[in-house]
């Protein structure tokens, strides 16, 4: 199943993710910086799709209940981003680098969407 999650910026919240159920003890997604430790566990709450194999889940906005468990794996920072500001003739050269941080997660689970009700393929043709 997958979970489309909206972007948040609180403490137990992440920004922007899709997370998958088929093999979520291998799931993993990088986030911009959440304020969590790691090894923490967290759920985020503001749910807007959640997807099976024979079910949609849309929100509207968000599917009510519906949550996402995750651990926090690491934090780190993404690759370097090179800024190299230049003005021809004028000899002005600038080399400026920039790694935005991250968070790594892990989905451990998709709990509270089954009470919501289901868009299927044959609701959809008729």
């Amino acid at each position: 199943m997958t979970a489309l999650l909206p972007q948040e910026f609180a403490s137990s919240t992440c920004n922007f993710s899709i997370a998958s159920d088929f093999l979520l003890a291998q799931i993993f997604l990088f986030l911009l910086r959440c304020l969590s430790f790691v090894l923490v566990q967290i759920v985020l709450s503001k749910v807007l799709l959640v997807g099976t194999k024979t079910t949609t889940y849309i929100g509207k906005p968000v599917v009510t209940n519906a949550a996402v468990h995750a651990v926090v794996e690491e934090q780190g920072l993404n690759p370097k981003v090179i800024v190299f500001k230049y003005k021809k003739k004028k000899n002005y050269r600038r080399n400026i680098g920039h790694r935005q941080p991250n968070t790594r997660i892990r989905i451990t689970g998709i709990t509270g969407y089954e009470d919501y009700p289901a868009v299927t393929l044959d609701s959809l043709q008729s």
